[in-house]
């Protein structure tokens, strides 16, 4: 699939922005690499995504998209090279998202393709269990110590 085939014009996935930023001029003109897109639920409307940058400049540009569609979208400013993680909110619980991400290191170098995490779905984080083993053995005590 040809870079911005399918993206949503006006998107940073557009085939003219990523065309744009290889036209910065001279200099550095290496782009960033990325890695290990990943996308997860953490709760019925929000998500966590990280992908892995090999330089340490600029920004990451994401996107949490439903199909062709953005839902969720922001900027990250990157100083260390590694694992770069963000947060998205206002999701929909049941719904099937992407992340996608775009580094422009401080030359204006843009990763190409953008990275692509695997699908994952919202869904509710079950209840905590913490507490109520001990809430029932300290009903129990009680119950027993009442009956004695």
């Amino acid at each position: 699939m040809a870079i911005g085939s399918g993206w949503a014009e006006g998107s940073f996935l557009d085939a003219s922005w990523v065309v744009g930023a290889w036209e910065s001029g001279a200099g550095d003109v290496t782009p960033p690499v990325l890695t290990a897109p990943f996308g997860e639920s953490t709760g019925e409307t929000m998500a966590r995504g990280s992908v892995v940058t090999n330089e340490a400049t600029g920004s990451i540009a994401w996107e949490v998209r439903e199909g062709a569609t953005v839902r969720a979208s922001g900027t990250k400013s990157v100083t260390a090279i590694g694992t770069q993680t963000v947060n998205a909110s206002g999701l929909v619980l049941g719904v099937t998202y992407t992340f996608a991400f775009v580094h422009t290191d401080a030359s204006a170098n843009a990763s190409t393709p953008p990275s692509v995490s695997p699908s994952f779905v919202t869904a509710a984080i079950p209840p905590s269990t913490d507490g109520i083993v001990s809430d029932l053995v300290s009903d129990l005590v009680s119950d027993l110590v009442q009956d004695i």
